[in-house]
C-alpha cells in the first residue's frame, strides 16, 4: 500500500490536533467567593454517581473541589450559579504541587465513590 506524501501530511495534521487538545480542569473554591456552597456539594455528589473522580483540596479555598471538565459538568455549573474557575492541566500541577509542600497544612483526598448517606 503506497501513501505517498498524504502520509506525512496526516501525520502533521494529527500531531496538530493532539497539541491543541488539552486536559481542563474545572475548580470549585468553597471560600467566600462561592455563593452556592449546598449546589456545588450537591454537583459534586452528582459527579461521584457518574463515577467522575473529583479531588478535594482540604484547607486549599476553603476546602476546593477540582475535576476533570466533562459536558455535563460545565452545564450544570452555568445552570446552577455555581462560582468556578477553569484551569489547564499546568496550573492545577502548579496547585498540587504547592499543596504537596510540608510547610503548608493542605492536602489533597481523591474522590472516587458517592457516599450512601451524605449529612
Amino acid at each position: 500500500m503506497r501513501f505517498g506524501w498524504r502520509a506525512p501530511v496526516c501525520l502533521a495534521k494529527a500531531l496538530l490536533w493532539l497539541g491543541s487538545v488539552q486536559a481542563q480542569y474545572v475548580l470549585i473554591p468553597m471560600d467566600e467567593t462561592q455563593t452556592q456552597h449546598l449546589r456545588a456539594y450537591g454537583l459534586v455528589y452528582g459527579l461521584l454517581m457518574r463515577g467522575v473522580p473529583v479531588d478535594w483540596l482540604l484547607n486549599y479555598r476553603g476546602g476546593s473541589f477540582a475535576f476533570l471538565e466533562n459536558g455535563w459538568a460545565a452545564a450544570e455549573l452555568e445552570r446552577r450559579g455555581i462560582v468556578y474557575q477553569p484551569l489547564s492541566l499546568a496550573e492545577y500541577g502548579q496547585i498540587l504541587t504547592y499543596l504537596s509542600r510540608p510547610e503548608v497544612n493542605m492536602d489533597v483526598v481523591r474522590l472516587e465513590k458517592a457516599p450512601r448517606i451524605a449529612v
